[in-house]
């Protein structure tokens, strides 16, 4: 198989880019149209076609097989156990894991999964059982995303999830642990892998958007001027009482996650986490959440081992860049 040298994380208000060339890491975060992209869905197919056509050109970006990441509210993923059993006997019993999650028939719904290594150190499975990360998504939209890819050029070899991405990542860099706090627009998610499994996932709904109404509602403004005050680093902004507040409240529930985790699994290792995410780069959040948790935000350079990537990109591309470098490592 081709190696897969390009991925994509396409979220609502950004598109994410990782490309490897000549083994170094190259990252890009290019804005998208307004209203391109509204709660994570395409909604004008032939111009976002006609606008990775563009980024293609502009970008160079090389041609072949590439990568997507699929955002948590388009696809299931979750660690399943079950029998042991033959390919085609997993085939059709797979997809009724989710009948608790989906809507409408479960033909409609292409499941994959990779098998876990043997026990963890919280019992492993027992005799005659088999642990998975197993994922679904709809037909539909891989067929979709295919041809929107491919009316630009691109040839979508890979389609997985974010959980998998991460999963990816750490893995990549044999880190038997890792913590991932994503600090994102419209909430925050904590995501705990241990090896090469999700041993937890919690999503809190308060994001950065919120931060920016409070700072919009202190200051008069409109809200979109102060998300740009917030990416920009402005201090009369980022460090207004108001978005502390909400640096607060976002702390404390990462907390409560966290210490759920240190309690269920009392064994684990965690000495950090990784802050990912567009508020991963808004200096007060980082050390609202790290000193809540007394956990200190360890390095994503040292994580993707690509020494010389942009590090102000490093947290909102970190998905795309574990898509693309997991491949790299496998097939080298």
């Amino acid at each position: 198989m081709p190696k897969i040298k390009l991925a994509f994380d396409v979220g609502n208000s950004a598109l994410k880019i990782a490309v490897w060339r000549g083994g170094a890491l190259e990252l890009q975060e290019v804005p998208l149209p307004e209203h391109l992209v509204e709660d994570d869905a395409v909604t004008m197919p032939h111009a976002f076609s006609g606008f990775l056509k563009d980024i293609r050109k502009e970008l160079r970006l090389p041609a072949g097989p590439a990568a997507l990441v699929l955002p948590t509210s388009r696809c299931l993923c979750r660690l399943v156990t079950l029998p042991k059993m033959t390919v085609e006997q997993l085939e059709i019993n797979l997809p009724y894991e989710f009948n608790d999650f989906i809507q409408g028939d479960v033909s409609q719904y292409y499941c994959d999964y990779a098998v876990c290594r043997g026990a963890e150190r919280d019992g492993g499975e027992e005799d005659g059982e088999i642990t998975m990360m197993a994922a679904a998504v709809e037909r539909q939209l891989i067929r979709e995303m295919g041809r929107m890819f491919s009316g630009a050029g691109f040839n979508l070899r890979s389609v997985l999830p974010q959980q998998m991405a991460l999963i990816r990542l750490a893995a990549a860099q044999e880190k038997p642990e890792c913590c991932f706090i994503d600090l994102g627009r419209q909430s925050t998610r904590v995501i705990l892998v241990s090896g090469d499994r999700l041993q937890a996932e919690r999503q809190v709904p308060v994001g950065c958007r919120a931060v920016a109404q409070a700072a919009a509602d202190a200051l008069h403004i409109d809200v979109r001027l102060t998300e740009t005050y917030l990416r920009a680093g402005r201090e009369d902004v980022t460090g207004h009482d108001l978005c502390r507040a909400v640096y607060d409240q976002i702390a404390v529930e990462v907390l409560k996650v966290v210490n759920f985790y240190r309690y269920t699994y009392r064994q684990n290792q965690l000495q950090g986490v990784y802050l990912i995410g567009g508020g991963a780069n808004i200096a007060p959040l980082r050390r609202a959440v790290t000193e809540r948790i007394e956990l200190p935000a360890l390095s994503l350079a040292d994580l993707l081992g690509a020494d010389g990537a942009d590090e102000a990109l490093l947290p909102s591309c970190a998905c795309a860049a574990g898509a693309a470098m997991q491949e790299e490592a496998r097939d080298a």
